[in-house]
């Protein structure tokens, strides 16, 4: 199974592309998310590391993800893929990628709500008061 799961910030604005494949129009965002990780040695400080991970959404996660800034936290689920091209240097290269299957940021969640409102309204935006009489002890 080829199942990826990550969390952290968007790096920068995405780099948007979109075409025409036989009368079919299509979208797709390439960006990066930063994720960090807190590493602590055996001897010395804690440090955090960074990963840069590329990740390439189509159709209406491109358009989801436009919704989101620089720095705006970002959840990505997909698929690993690998993709070989030619650089500058006419050297072949293999790069490494996450294929979006799912992309959720705060301002997708409020975009659902205003296109979903049956299912926003559903979800209790305040939790139900708490009444400590019910308790058994």
């Amino acid at each position: 199974m080829n199942n990826v799961q990550i969390s952290g910030t968007i790096d920068r604005d995405p780099i948007i592309r979109s075409g025409d494949n036989n009368g079919r129009p299509w979208e797709m965002a390439r960006f990066t998310v930063i994720t960090t990780e807190t590493i602590t040695p055996a001897k010395g400080d804690p440090f955090q590391k960074r990963d840069y991970i590329t990740c390439k959404a189509w159709g209406s996660k491109a358009r989801a993800i436009l919704l989101a800034d620089p720095g705006a936290w970002v959840e990505v689920s997909g698929r690993m893929t690998s993709e070989k091209y030619t650089n500058k240097d006419n050297q072949e290269v293999r790069g490494w990628f996450v294929d979006v299957v799912k992309v959720n940021t705060p301002l997708t969640q409020l975009a659902d709500a205003n296109e979903y409102p049956a299912r926003a309204a559903s979800t209790p935006a305040t939790p139900a008061p708490f009444n400590d009489e019910d308790l058994p002890f």
